[in-house]
């Protein structure tokens, strides 16, 4: 599960805008993890297949898009108490959001059927983060090997999802498209 893979199975664009990562982090007062790096550093912002987008390392996109993603969460805790994560492995857990302030999560993307991507900043170290999607179902995509595994392994087929279902996958397995 590496990004060489991800690329083999999607290509990304031909040329990514720069961006300044240490001014984002700064702004959002904690470091990114190194596999989103390196994913925009490939990618850019855009999304996979026109379905799931990526929050580019922008104002716009990954401080502001991102922050509206988590304060979204804080009004669901109590609303997910019958919901479930579902790992790679196919095991699943009660989904808890932890009952804190800011909550533990913040975006990295999301999808037109509502499905919101996070990572789960359930330490200091952000390479440790491991990468979520929530959605109205009771089964949500969580992945403990960060956001490029998660991909590599929805886009190969190897992440059993609730999530996205056959036409949302049949997108997500298309090309990237750059914003």
């Amino acid at each position: 599960m590496s990004l060489d893979e991800l690329i083999s199975l999607v290509p990304p664009p031909k040329s990514v805008p720069s961006y300044d990562f240490g001014a984002v982090e700064a702004s959002l007062g904690h470091a990114l993890p190194e596999d989103y790096k390196q994913l925009v550093r490939t990618y850019g912002g855009g999304s996979f297949g026109g379905y799931l987008g990526l929050m580019a390392p922008t104002r716009d996109d990954l401080i502001t898009g991102g922050a509206y993603c988590r304060q979204s969460l804080t009004g669901l805790r109590d609303t997910n108490a019958d919901h479930s994560w579902i790992h790679p492995d196919r095991s699943t857990v009660p989904m808890v959001l932890e009952d804190v302030d800011p909550v533990p999560y913040y975006g990295w993307g999301g999808a037109p059927g509502g499905e919101t991507g996070y990572w789960h900043t359930d330490g200091d170290d952000p390479n440790g983060w491991a990468a979520v999607v929530i959605a109205d179902g009771w089964t949500n995509d969580y992945h403990p090997h960060g956001l490029v595994a998660y991909l590599t392994d929805l886009i190969a087929g190897r992440f059993p999802t609730e999530v996205f279902g056959d036409e949302a996958l049949t997108l997500i397995r298309g090309t990237f498209l750059p914003r």
